[in-house]
């Protein structure tokens, strides 16, 4: 499905209210997002039973012909459809084994751009309140004379997977979450560093590996709070591996047999280091199953 972001839009206060009568939403609350009765996550404003206001919303986009927003109905206002039996709360994480794609990218667009109106309610210039405008986009200082402005931000993520021959190098993070199960090694790019600097860096500290070539797999927008995962393969010689205790349980190699036979605990198959994991794990099968092909 074709989605249309629709910037040309966002400071066109009339066409937001008249998009806001005809359109559908995302509803936040914290970290979720409001499931509807009929487990879908977009909201008519005749399921809400109130038309929000342009104040109130933050403009999403253009799909299928549906004007597309997210909104915080605040918590007398959920309660009040909790209480009509009109839906219930869910994370983004279980959303996303349960819905398209599509969908997961939509909540994922709309939990980051929330986060980020939340930490930046005052100017970074002067500390006065700062208002929301462009129907959610940017946000502005209110104090006259400052003319302080601030817009989305995307922090960006590094993952890779390791590999050595036939060996990949995974670890289990010192995370609550994270430590059930082994994954790709990931961290922040820092300020004037490239990504794949960044690859080489992360990996060394956590892992005490140093790797050669660094190849683009693809990317992965993540809400925690605003992120791009950038997925990536990288290749070393080492084979001793010295964890940092601060960063990780354990790390250690895997072959593609042990990632194959589904005993090796990854994250849920929705994670772009899952499909880092399966897509080195089942090259080589493909490779032979290509061969043959053409034989």
């Amino acid at each position: 499905m074709h989605f249309d972001r629709a910037h040309t839009r966002r400071a066109d206060r009339d066409w937001i209210r008249e998009a806001i009568r005809r359109g559908s939403f995302l509803l936040l609350r914290g970290d979720s997002i409001g499931v509807h009765h009929a487990r879908e996550i977009l909201w008519s404003a005749e399921d809400l039973g109130f038309e929000p206001s342009p104040e109130d919303v933050r403009f999403l986009g253009e799909r299928e012909g549906r004007s597309l927003f997210s909104l915080d109905p605040g918590e007398e206002r959920w309660a009040g459809l909790t209480a009509r039996q009109m839906g219930e709360l869910a994370g983004w994480r279980a959303l996303v084994g349960e819905h398209q794609i599509s969908d997961a990218s939509l909540a994922a667009y709309a939990l980051s751009l929330e986060r980020w109106h939340e930490r930046t309610r005052f100017c970074g210039r002067c500390g006065s309140p700062m208002q929301s405008e462009e129907a959610g986009h940017s946000r502005s200082c209110t104090r006259e004379g400052c003319e302080g402005k601030e817009f989305p931000r995307t922090d960006p993520v590094v993952i890779a997977v390791v590999t050595r021959g036939d060996y990949c190098l995974l670890g289990r993070h010192n995370r609550a979450r994270s430590s059930l199960f082994f994954t790709a090694l990931a961290g922040f790019v820092e300020p004037g560093e490239s990504a794949e600097e960044a690859v080489a860096r992360e990996i060394f500290e956590e892992a005490g590996v140093r790797v050669t070539r660094v190849r683009y797999f693809g990317s992965q927008p993540w809400p925690f709070p605003h992120s791009l995962m950038l997925g990536f393969y990288a290749e070393t010689e080492d084979e001793k591996v010295t964890i940092d205790e601060d960063e990780l349980v354990e790390a250690r190699w895997f072959t593609r047999e042990e990632i194959l036979s589904g005993n090796v605990p990854i994250p849920p198959r929705f994670a772009i280091a899952t499909q880092l994991i399966e897509g080195w794990a089942g090259e080589k099968k493909r490779q032979k199953s290509e061969g043959r092909r053409q034989k």
